[in-house]
C-alpha cells in the first residue's frame, strides 16, 4: 500500500477487510472484497468477492510492500498459489485513511 509505512499495524480480519492502525487511535479499514475479484484463476483489481472462493488467504509483507496472497481454483479445479500487490491501489494517507484508488 503507498504510504504503508505511516500504518504501525496492518492485518487483515474476516478474511477480506483490510485494516491499518496508524497509532492515533484511528483504525482506518477498506473492504478488499469490493475491489478484488476473482477471474480466470487469479486476483484481479476492479472486480469483487475474490474471498467467496478463495482459500488460506493471507496478508504478506515482502521488500516491495503488502501482497494479499490466497489459493484461487484454477480451469481445472486445482488451487494454486496467488497474489496481488495491494501497492498498486491502496493508498494510506497522512491524516489516517486507507482508501482503494
Amino acid at each position: 500500500m503507498t504510504g504503508s509505512t505511516r500504518c504501525t499495524y496492518v492485518h487483515l480480519e474476516d478474511r477480506a477487510k483490510l485494516c491499518c492502525y496508524d497509532g492515533r487511535g484511528s483504525r482506518p479499514f477498506v473492504y478488499l472484497d469490493l475491489c478484488i475479484g476473482l477471474q480466470v484463476g487469479r486476483l484481479v483489481w476492479d472486480d469483487e468477492n475474490f474471498s467467496k472462493s478463495a482459500r488460506n488467504i493471507a496478508l504478506v509483507k515482502k521488500a516491495d510492500g503488502w501482497w494479499l496472497e490466497a489459493d484461487v481454483e484454477q480451469t481445472n479445479g486445482a488451487y494454486e498459489r496467488r497474489a496481488l500487490c495491494l501497492e498498486e491501489r491502496i493508498e494510506c494517507f497522512e491524516d489516517g485513511t486507507i482508501e482503494y484508488v
